[in-house]
């Protein structure tokens, strides 16, 4: 404690930054706040993953770690939407804190500071902190295996590269880079030590892997083939190559300064500070050049953009002969008011803050509710409020094939099938436009439980549906 002390009264405008963010998450952090389809994903896994296979739902294609934090929160009794979310915010502050060291190092502490604040109040990065989703984990992780790189503690730098690759597969390209550096620095040791920590983490899960899937790299191929496929962001919501550079400055318009900071990374280039560029023009190449472009994957390298913004604001203010000391506080200040102003106009826009009663109704219908047979639904958030096994209608990518082969298992099993949950609001049984057969298969599918099943739920909002089916023969054991 005494050291943390210490360190706050040396850098006190950064401890007076941190606490104004930490504040302001927890303006926020009441109320309601929408519950997301990964989510629930990752919470129906926790689950899974902590009651043997008889509680939640599992999915092959996502990382592990927060899963496995999240069934922590689950086998311990503890709320995990509340806990969740209060560790979300820990790894939001830690973040802030890392990427102000990082830029410390590599630039100078006014650079630090504008990159703090920038990142700090990022929309999307504050945004996501309300909703249990890989970023914000992911982000943290990867920030401290920077850190500990700059330390040259190259072994637990490889390790939580690992950790943040367990976390979002795609964190997994910092590796390379953190070798290319080292390989310009000939520093060919210390490939090994950052390879050692790497694979310390990684190979028993590939062992796991390999027991469970006969292919160590399954889940890998498996998620880069559906997220190349899902409808959401490849076909509703797809976005051109370019999308990136627009939600970048989007973000802020300070980060216009990027490319004066890059001018004077440029200027004054030194081999074995290469890093940083590195971070960020790698991950902005590879998500480009992805069909699937989702503004979220942009906080993956919004905190090196955030350092490069930094760096151009502390140099034009080092321009400035006169009166330098007030310029930059003015500016820090107009920058924080201006960001804070951005990230809370975000939120406010897009957060969800009144809950969807026909949605809710739905997600909730089996809480406290004693279930004995099989319950299939088209939409994981239901694992949020129900400890039964989930089967999965929607997995991995519905269509066609899919959509047959549920239809097929309802006809033939429908006897163990107790509850049966189906909306076309979460996107889980929607149809590409040209997929006649999907489509087909919906119509015959809501048939033949209109004929053999009891509705028990049925709701609409907007022009969503919420259904709940209930085989009869399951009635008095699910009520007694």
């Amino acid at each position: 404690m005494r050291l943390v002390l210490v360190y706050l009264r040396k850098n006190r405008l950064f401890a007076a930054l941190l606490a104004v963010a930490f504040l302001v998450h927890l303006v926020f952090l009441p109320g309601f706040h929408e519950l997301w389809w990964d989510s629930g994903v990752y919470v129906g896994m926790g689950k899974h993953l902590f009651s043997a296979g008889g509680a939640g739902l599992w999915e092959n294609i996502r990382p592990p770690v927060l899963p496995v934090i999240l069934g922590l929160f689950w086998a311990a009794g503890l709320p995990v939407i509340f806990f969740g979310r209060v560790l979300e915010l820990f790894f939001c502050i830690g973040s802030v804190f890392l990427l102000y060291e990082i830029t410390r190092h590599y630039f100078k502490e006014e650079a630090a500071l504008f990159a703090s604040v920038l990142f700090a109040f990022s929309p999307i990065f504050f945004y996501l902190s309300f909703h249990l989703y890989t970023e914000i984990p992911a982000v943290f992780f990867l920030l401290l295996s920077v850190y500990l790189f700059v330390l040259k503690k190259y072994y637990f730098s490889g390790f939580f590269v690992a950790v943040a690759f367990l976390t979002k597969f795609p964190a997994g390209m910092f590796l390379p880079l953190f070798l290319l550096v080292l390989l310009l620095n000939r520093e060919i040791k210390d490939c090994f030590r950052l390879l050692a920590g790497f694979f310390a983490l990684l190979l028993p899960v590939l062992l796991a892997y390999h027991l469970i899937y006969g292919n160590a790299l399954f889940p890998f191929i498996e998620a880069r083939r559906v997220i190349s496929e899902v409808l959401g962001c490849n076909v509703l919501r797809f976005k051109p190559w370019w999308q990136y550079f627009y939600w970048i400055f989007f973000e802020n318009i300070f980060h216009l300064f990027a490319l004066i900071g890059f001018i004077a990374f440029f200027a004054g280039f030194r081999r074995k500070n290469i890093l940083p560029l590195l971070c960020l023009v790698f991950p902005l190449v590879y998500f480009s050049q992805m069909h699937c472009r989702d503004y979220r994957y942009l906080v993956v390298f919004l905190p090196f953009v955030a350092m490069f913004s930094g760096l151009g604001l502390s140099f034009v203010i080092d321009s400035l002969k006169g009166f330098r000391n007030i310029v930059f506080a003015v500016v820090l200040l107009v920058v924080l008011g201006f960001s804070v102003f951005c990230c809370a106009a975000f939120y406010l826009d897009n957060e969800v803050v009144v809950s969807n009663p026909a949605a809710e109704g739905y997600f909730r219908f089996l809480e406290g509710r004693h279930v004995s047979g099989e319950v299939w639904t088209s939409n994981p958030t239901v694992a949020f409020y129900s400890d039964a096994r989930l089967g999965k209608i929607y997995y991995p990518v519905y269509d066609g094939c899919v959509s047959t082969d549920f239809y097929d298992y309802l006809g033939r099993k429908s006897s163990s099938i107790e509850y049966v949950f189906l909306d076309d609001c979460g996107g889980g049984i929607l149809c590409a436009s040209d997929d006649f057969v999907c489509e087909e298969n919906n119509r015959e599918m809501l048939d033949f439980l209109d004929a053999n099943f009891l509705k028990v739920y049925d709701a609409g909002h907007g022009d969503c549906f919420y259904l709940v089916y209930q085989n009869s023969e399951f009635e008095q054991v699910a009520y007694r």
